[in-house]
């Protein structure tokens, strides 16, 4: 077991090409650290950056306690980095904050209001103040994920994130997949809430954003499959005791 089981909380931020903000993200967390009551470490999944991220994450780590990371053999995509993390998390939360911050990290603390009752928190943003033409595709595509996958979410992709270590271990986890976590926790029977949260629009991410939403369509066939042939058989007697 590794240190993460030492903390209540460890934050998974992946990360691919983002050399620019990295020195800005670094200061946020380390205030968010100082102002914070939660007993928290940070894992950094570096996902074969090409620029000097991996290089700025080492630097971080070495001198900032309580600061982890990984590097990936090869490229795979944000769902693959954030799989890689939460595999090697021992703490009894996690949560997921982008390196592009587009979220602030200081929200996690309106998400720990509503764990104590849920398995997932998710982030809330509100589109409105970025156009209305950007407004209505967002609640248009938003609608149709939600009429698909009846999580009742009006932002399922939300950028930041906090949830129980275990339960989300036990999802299944296939590339596209973060963006149907709130339905797959949902649909084994756990309780997802949404938290609205601040929100800063940002032109440039390392995950390309057009590269997922194309394969959106994809991975809303793939879980249409998975709840379709999704299993939870119910047992009416037996003298097996739980313990």
């Amino acid at each position: 077991m590794n240190s993460t089981a030492d903390f209540e909380l460890t934050i998974l931020i992946p990360v691919f090409n983002d050399a620019d903000t990295l020195p800005e993200l670094f200061r946020r967390v380390d205030l968010y650290k100082q102002q914070s009551s939660r007993h928290f470490c940070v894992m950094f999944i570096d996902d074969c950056s090409n620029d000097k991220s991996l290089s700025l994450i080492r630097d971080y780590c070495m001198r900032v306690k309580d600061a982890f990371y990984i590097s990936l053999l090869k490229c795979s995509g944000l769902t693959g980095a954030l799989k890689a993390g939460l595999f090697r998390v021992h703490s009894r939360y996690v949560a997921y904050v982008d390196s592009a911050m587009r979220t602030d990290i200081k929200d996690l603390d309106k998400l720990f209001a509503e764990i104590h009752d849920a398995a997932l928190v998710c982030g809330q943003r509100n589109f409105k103040k970025h156009g209305l033409a950007g407004h209505l595709m967002t609640r248009f595509l938003a609608s149709v994920r939600r009429m698909v996958t009846g999580d009742g979410l009006k932002d399922a992709s939300c950028p930041i994130r906090l949830g129980r270590t275990e339960i989300l271990k036990e999802m299944p986890w296939f590339s596209g997949m973060h963006a149907f976590l709130p339905a797959l926790v949902a649909m084994s029977g756990n309780r997802v809430v949404a938290v609205n949260v601040s929100y800063k629009r940002h032109h440039r991410v390392g995950y390309s954003a057009l590269r997922m939403a194309l394969s959106g369509s994809c991975d809303l066939m793939v879980f249409l499959w998975m709840r379709r042939h999704y299993l939870d058989p119910a047992v009416s007697d037996g003298n097996l005791q739980n313990r």
